[in-house]
């Protein structure tokens, strides 16, 4: 199961023919441990928010960090590195006609093989890309500048048949990108005290409950084999995580 990303449910699926069966876990009380009973029926909802006058909300992507993104720092050189083929897409024309033969309708009278090729069209390339940067006009001139980078290198008619190709990495390579200038502008906001962390502790109708009952014959541990301490509550089952959620658990700790 972890194989299909279900590794985090393979100890607590139950069948519908097992009535009370544990499967052979042991069932046990888990409680907060007496560092953290402070927070013991405690909601903390965490989030950014940005102050405007007297009021806050919440931090949108788009609006906030998006629109502070200066695109002209983009850089596209990474899309030069790729390798392209010299392929050409293969085509066959067949001309049909009445066919002589009563048990035949139609019949092939010739047959014509082609090289065919596809167009390079600037247009077609910035609608893609504008999927990943929410301006045309810079997507129109960062895909000029790719289809050159690339152009470069090799000749135009090996450059129109891996045209799809070059979408599709450019994209990887702009996502890339964007992240990274998201991430400096997320910072800048920060540094500026113009983005703010929030934790939400008002009460809601959810009340925490004050231990949790668990099934589980093995406790999360350290390289060391000794129990994590710094979780929540004082057991946690290993059967309960995934092999990445383990490996960052037990870094945490």
């Amino acid at each position: 199961m972890e194989d299909e990303g279900l590794g985090d449910i393979a100890g607590r699926i139950v069948s519908d023919d097992a009535g009370t069966d544990t499967g052979g876990l042991k069932e046990r009380d888990t409680y907060y441990r007496p560092g953290f009973k402070k927070y013991e029926g405690k909601i903390y909802l965490p989030k950014f928010v940005i102050q405007e006058k007297e009021s806050w909300r919440d931090l949108n992507f788009d609006v906030d960090i998006l629109s502070g993104i200066d695109w002209e720092n983009i850089n596209i050189d990474e899309i030069k590195n790729i390798s392209l083929q010299n392929k050409r897409s293969k085509e066959q024309e067949i001309i049909l006609g009445l066919s002589e033969e009563v048990q035949e309708v139609l019949k092939e009278t010739d047959r014509a093989k082609k090289t065919g090729t596809l167009e390079i069209d600037e247009v077609f390339l910035t609608r893609q890309i504008s999927e990943i940067i929410p301006n045309p006009w810079y997507c129109f001139n960062i895909g000029e500048k790719a289809l050159k980078l690339v152009s470069d290198k090799y000749d135009p008619k090996t450059v129109a048949a891996n045209f799809v190709f070059i979408i599709e990495e450019l994209k990887k390579v702009l996502d890339k990108e964007r992240n990274r200038l998201a991430e400096q502008v997320f910072k800048k906001m920060i540094t500026d005290k113009k983005l703010f962390f929030f934790l939400i502790t008002d009460k809601g109708s959810f009340t925490l409950p004050s231990r949790i009952k668990v099934r589980s014959n093995k406790q999360l541990v350290r390289n060391d084999n000794t129990p994590i301490q710094k979780s929540l509550f004082d057991y946690v089952p290993e059967e309960n995580i995934n092999n990445l959620e383990k490996s960052v658990a037990i870094y945490l700790d």
